[in-house]
């Protein structure tokens, strides 16, 4: 079952500078991918730039203040607010970085959907750890909490790629992730460790399951100087 009418009752807030042209339509159309029921008490979804710069002294949480100070905040593409006193849940999804290594000329197809899904459905699965104590069912381990999320995502991705034009996407990205781990070998192969990290990057992250990717961005991002 899809988000139905409830998706289009959560409210998208776009406070992107210069946002890939049809983001907040592609955001939309993710939310559609997600169980109306699992959307219940979610109040909005944020389109953002990136995550801001923590100081030790900022009321973050503890993951945004580690990724901040170790360099790995760029592999955060959003996150979801547990709702407090003074505002209701929601998420908030950094666009530009979701986009990142897709080319203009596929903004408007399926590539951006599957990617927004993903890290839609992740957050929403934190939501219903934070509304209703569990993801699939009662019980589970909330230490476990980051793999149920995934698990999650992974389940809306299957029920989207169950349909053709998101297995055409699938493949895209696969295709467009090849390109971009040539373009570093070759960067590499000719000392431009900066501009190679930047490949392998874009690569891992169009196919997180090329492993190999992301080793050679962390390689190339030490020969660069980080």
């Amino acid at each position: 079952m899809r988000g139905g009418n409830l998706s289009n009752q959560v409210e998208i807030i776009n406070t992107c500078t210069k946002p890939p042209l049809g983001l907040v339509w592609q955001v939309r159309r993710s939310l559609r991918w997600i169980d109306a029921q699992d959307l219940n008490g979610l109040s909005y979804v944020q389109i953002a730039d990136q995550l801001p710069e923590i100081g030790p002294e900022d009321d973050a949480a503890d993951w945004a203040k580690r990724a901040s100070a170790d360099g790995t905040d760029e592999f955060t593409y959003g996150w979801y607010a547990r709702p407090s006193e003074d505002r209701p849940g929601h998420i908030i999804l950094y666009g530009r970085r979701i986009y990142r290594g897709l080319p203009g000329y596929l903004w408007w197809s399926t590539l951006p959907t599957l990617r927004i899904a993903r890290s839609l459905a992740h957050e929403v699965a934190h939501h219903l750890v934070a509304t209703r104590g569990y993801v699939f069912q009662p019980g589970e381990d909330k230490d476990q909490e980051e793999s149920l999320a995934n698990a999650y995502a992974a389940k809306v991705l299957v029920k989207m790629t169950s349909h053709w034009p998101y297995q055409l996407g699938q493949r895209g990205m696969r295709e467009l992730a090849s390109w971009h781990y040539v373009y570093g070998i070759a960067d590499y192969n000719a000392k431009k460790y900066r501009s190679a990290a930047d490949s392998f990057y874009k690569s891992w992250d169009l196919d997180p399951q090329n492993k190999e990717s992301l080793n050679l961005y962390w390689r190339a991002r030490e020969m660069s100087g980080g």
